[in-house]
C-alpha cells in the first residue's frame, strides 16, 4: 500500500494514444524498461508496481502507457471506479489516482478517442 500524503495521478493510457488532457501537466511518460512488472498479468504484480510509481510521483500526473485488456480487468480489483463499464471498456485513457487512503479510477478531464 502506497504511503502518499499527496496523491499521484497515473494517466493510463493504450499504448500510441495522443493524450490531449486538458488541465492536466504529465511529468513524466513510464515505460516497461523503467518500471518492470507493467505488463504482469497478476493484480498483485500490477498494484505493487503502479504503487511504486505512485510513491515516485507524489503530487504529480505521469503518463503509463498500458491501458490493454488484462489491465481493464484488474482495475475493479485494484480501484475504486469512478466509471461506467462501457468507459472502463473502451476509453483509450483512465486516470488513477492513488494516495495512502484510496485507490479511484475515473475518467481523465479530457480524453482522446482510442487509436
Amino acid at each position: 500500500m502506497s504511503t502518499l500524503q499527496c496523491p499521484a495521478t497515473l494517466l493510463l493510457a493504450v499504448p500510441g494514444t495522443e493524450i490531449s488532457a486538458a488541465g492536466l501537466r504529465i511529468t513524466h511518460t513510464w515505460s516497461e524498461l523503467e518500471a518492470p512488472g507493467l505488463s504482469a498479468t497478476d493484480v498483485g504484480t500490477l498494484r505493487e508496481v503502479l504503487s511504486g510509481i505512485a510513491d515516485r510521483t507524489p503530487g504529480e500526473t505521469t503518463l503509463v502507457p498500458v491501458l490493454d485488456d488484462r489491465l481493464r480487468a484488474a482495475l475493479p480489483h485494484l480501484a475504486r471506479l469512478e466509471v461506467d463499464a462501457t468507459a472502463l471498456r473502451d476509453a483509450s485513457a483512465l486516470e488513477l489516482v492513488i494516495d495512502a487512503d484510496d485507490w479511484v479510477c475515473r475518467q481523465p478531464p479530457s480524453s482522446s478517442s482510442r487509436s
